[in-house]
Parts: C-alpha cells; structure tokens; sequence
C-alpha cells in the first residue's frame, strides 16, 4: 500500500464509498451508556413536512446563514447557485416545500426520509410492521445487508437512542447519489453547483457519493499538487448542514427531528474516521 497507483485507488472508489456497511449498529453501542442520549426523554416521530411547514422561517435563515459561512470558511467550498435559496412560501404545497428544501441542501430528488427505525440487532423490534428497505433507501440494499427497518406512525413516542443510531446510517441511501453535473440523471436547470466529480467514475452511482463521504484533509503539498482534485470533497459541508438544523429543531420544539439530523451529521464524521474515507492512499508516503 505504499504506492497505490491512482488508477487502482479510482477503481476502487465505489467500494470505498459504502466501506463501512452499516453505522447504525456501531451508534447503538456508542451512545447506549452515554445519559445525554440514553435518558433523554421519549420523543414524538414527525413527518419531514411538518417541521419544514411549522418552521419555514427559520429554516430559510438557517441555511441561508450557513452558505455564508461555507462560503467563507470552507475551502474549495462549490457555492450554492442562488436559484436554489429556501425561502419561505406559505400557500406552496408540503410536496413542493420538501422539494425545495431537498434542492437547498443540494440533496438527491429521490431522498426517501421517511419515518422509521433501523433496528437495534441486539433488542429486536417484535412490535412495528416491518418497513420495505424501498421505503427508506433510494439504493437497493445488498442480499447480504444487515440493515432491518419497522414503521413509525406520525406522533408516536419513540426513544431519542433509536432515532440517533437509525439516521447514523440514513446518509447511505441515496442521499448524496448523482448530484455532480457529469452524474446520469443529475439534477440540472439549475444544477446544483458541484461542477464534475472530482474523483471516481461519474457513470457509478454509488460511486458518486464519495466526495460527500469523505475528507483527505492531510495528504501534504505534494499529492495536492498531483492529484488537486481530490482536495475537493464536502464531507464537512454535510455536518454543518445537519449539525445546525439538528440545533434548529431542538431549539423549536421538534426534538424528532433534532435527533434524525444529528445523526445525520455524525454519519459523516464516523466516515471520516474510516481509513479509505479519510486517506487518498493509507499507509503511503506521499510526502509533504
């Protein structure tokens, strides 16, 4: 691994991108004993729509304020095209409002968002419907995924640990899928912004989702020099998006959905954690 050519580690991407499987059992036992998260009170499951209905306002400031500071803080920061600004319009339908919050995050069209639980493999849900896995993910799960979902229905209590460790995994099911302009079937008129994909074969959608899932934010000067687009990924754009809706919702009275973003955002930080997704090449010396 000490000189891994740049077409190998191409090739590879599309592995690389779904490495870790499944996070939501790792945040089952991460946050199980920690109290902040395992005796927080029980919260009411909310349909998407409602809180974008309830907090259109505040949503719109919100993720107007945190382009701003992408813009100015993140480097290599592909900045929003203003014809995607949330703003706020009462008389529009929950369909187009959804819609338009989706584009606003620069988030797949076929985001699913749905309301449900992974669950937890070692305390079996025997009380839920169980929920097709082409209800929650845009990405059909493989014959081997350990991914098992159940149902919530709209006001239902459910505890803040299931809703955290469920939406660790939630970013792997389509989220961040063909979003680049040289994706098939990317979003266009506009486009989001992302110009091509930096890295990895365009035509692979899984594959596409790799710059939001990882971060090579230590190569040094060298391999920056050579390989200049790989500096371009936005994982850390994600977490900033999700870490200040997750304050948003909590701060609103919609703690569902506070705990949904937060694991959200956490998805991408346990991705950059990953050797693949936070190395272009690990173990190698690519000098600096």
């Amino acid at each position: 691994m000490r000189h891994l050519p740049a077409s190998l580690l191409l090739a590879l991407m599309p592995t690389l991108a779904a490495a870790w499987g499944n996070h939501s059992p790792m945040c089952y036992r991460a946050f199980e004993r920690m109290p902040e998260v395992a005796g927080a009170a029980p919260v009411k499951a909310e349909p998407l729509v409602d809180f974008l209905r309830a907090q259109e306002p505040a949503i719109a400031r919100t993720l107007q304020a945190q382009e701003a500071w992408a813009r100015e803080h993140l480097q290599g920061h592909a900045a929003r095209p203003d014809a995607l600004r949330f703003t706020p319009e009462p008389a529009r339908s929950d369909a187009e409002r959804r819609a338009a919050f989706l584009r606003a995050l620069r988030l797949s069209p076929h985001a699913r968002l749905a309301l449900y639980l992974q669950v937890d493999p070692r305390a079996p849900d025997t009380t839920r419907p169980a929920l097709d896995a082409g209800e929650v993910s845009a990405v059909a799960h493989s014959k081997g995924a350990t991914q098992r979902f159940v149902a919530l229905q709209p006001g239902e209590a459910v505890a803040p640990l299931a809703v955290l460790a469920s939406a660790c995994d939630e970013p792997d099911y389509g989220l961040d899928l063909n979003l680049f302009d040289d994706n098939p079937g990317a979003p266009a008129n506009p486009s989001y912004g992302f110009g091509n994909q930096p890295f990895g074969n365009p035509a692979v959608a899984i594959g596409s989702q790799a710059p939001f899932h990882m971060g090579f934010f230590h190569q040094g000067a060298v391999f920056n020099t050579l390989a200049p687009s790989f500096a371009r990924t936005f994982a850390e754009l994600r977490v900033q998006q999700y870490g200040g809706l997750a304050v948003l919702a909590w701060q609103t009275g919609h703690a569902y959905w506070g705990w949904r973003f937060a694991g959200l955002a956490l998805h991408h930080v346990e991705d950059l954690t990953q050797p693949y997704h936070a190395s272009a090449a690990p173990g190698a010396t690519l000098g600096h």
